[in-house]
């Protein structure tokens, strides 16, 4: 755990005393000329690959500067921002580690970078205990073998409390940062998302309103600056990149709101949210459809989510790639459509367009 208070005289002792015992020959001669230019390119590269969001190149990069300095501040807090956004269970559960080295040399200033590394890992780490204990929980009603319920209860009462100290972890972690730094989304991001997880609905919502303030602002600056021009080609690019993020960051705070007002029973400011999602924001988002069209049956708008499942399938069935395909098709049975027939003629449309016009031999004379 990231420590947030100064340890007493005969503790700071002890841990220098430990600190010079782990040092490593590097640190105790320095670096050659080399190794320290080496260091400095291996930092520059892994910074590159964060910047493109290549998150495995950057955490071999770290690796590499690593291998020449084990304690360099930040190539730790690199690497474990890299495996933390890799997002496998045993690299962001590893990535403490890396976390630790950085905070042991760092007892008496804060680094908010370094907080925020600790709330993401905190973050996933607490998701993945929430999904272990819902996965536990359904093997304790699908089974009759009470040593086997009594072995799954407790296992899943085991990741019940390491997910709530998670949790409050990367809240306190979080919290810290928004409120000392002015428009830091990331950490409003995360903490919507962190009560939406806890089903505590208010706060989650109260954090995405921030959030949607912020990144509609700092939209409407990117989008003046274009306007402006007198732009480098490369220039202009950037700005249209960061045009794209806020837009798929908007989108997704707005679906996880339109998920928020679905469950609480608010279904027309579901539909609304979603609404600002397909119209203006990011019409990929396949999901959106059905989750729409779910909000819209629920309104008893039959029409629009029929019209917004059969959206969904289509777009969905050609990517084939979301879980809800057959709900979808059940969902439109059941208000009426002959959906086979529909496929059919969407088919004879799709021959039809990849059929080139080919005169009669009367026309061609």
């Amino acid at each position: 755990m990231r420590p947030n208070s100064i340890p007493p005289r005969n503790a700071i002792f002890l841990l220098a005393a430990s600190f010079l015992c782990s040092l490593t020959p590097s640190c105790l001669w320095g670096l050659s000329d080399e190794e320290e230019k080496a260091l400095t390119f291996y930092r520059s590269q892994a910074i590159y690959w964060v910047g493109k969001q290549r998150y495995r190149e950057a955490r071999q990069q770290a690796q590499r500067g690593l291998e020449i300095d084990a304690d360099d501040y930040e190539l730790n807090r690199l690497m474990g921002y890299s495996m933390v956004m890799i997002g496998e269970p045993e690299l962001f559960f590893g990535a403490t580690d890396y976390l630790d080295k950085c905070a042991s040399q760092n007892w008496f200033s804060s680094d908010w970078k370094l907080d925020l590394v600790y709330g993401l890992a905190y973050h996933r780490q607490a998701k993945y205990y929430q999904v272990a204990i819902f996965d536990l929980r359904q093997k304790i009603e699908k089974t009759s073998d009470p040593v086997q319920k009594a072995e799954y209860g407790a296992k899943a009462k085991d990741f019940e409390a390491k997910m709530t100290e998670r949790y409050d972890n990367a809240i306190r972690l979080f919290s810290g940062i928004a409120g000392e730094m002015d428009d830091y989304d990331v950490a409003v991001d995360n903490l919507a998302q962190i009560y939406a997880n806890l089903r505590r609905w208010d706060e989650a919502l109260a954090q995405s309103d921030i959030f949607i303030r912020n990144a509609t602002q700092a939209l409407k600056d990117e989008e003046a600056i274009l306007l402006n021009g007198d732009l480098s080609a490369a220039q202009e690019e950037g700005h249209l990149d960061l045009i794209r993020r806020h837009k798929v960051r908007m989108a997704e705070m707005r679906g996880l709101r339109a998920s928020i007002y679905f469950e609480v029973g608010r279904f027309a400011d579901s539909v609304a949210e979603l609404d600002e999602v397909l119209q203006r924001l990011d019409t990929s988002r396949v999901t959106e459809y059905f989750n729409r069209a779910e909000a819209k049956a629920a309104l008893l708008d039959l029409d629009g989510a029929r019209s917004d499942y059969l959206t969904f399938l289509r777009r969905a069935a050609a990517k084939a790639e979301d879980a809800r395909i057959a709900e979808a098709r059940t969902r439109l049975q059941e208000l009426g459509v002959d959906l086979e027939k529909l496929l059919e003629l969407d088919l004879e449309r799709l021959r039809a367009r990849s059929i080139p016009d080919v005169p009669s031999p009367t026309d061609r004379g």
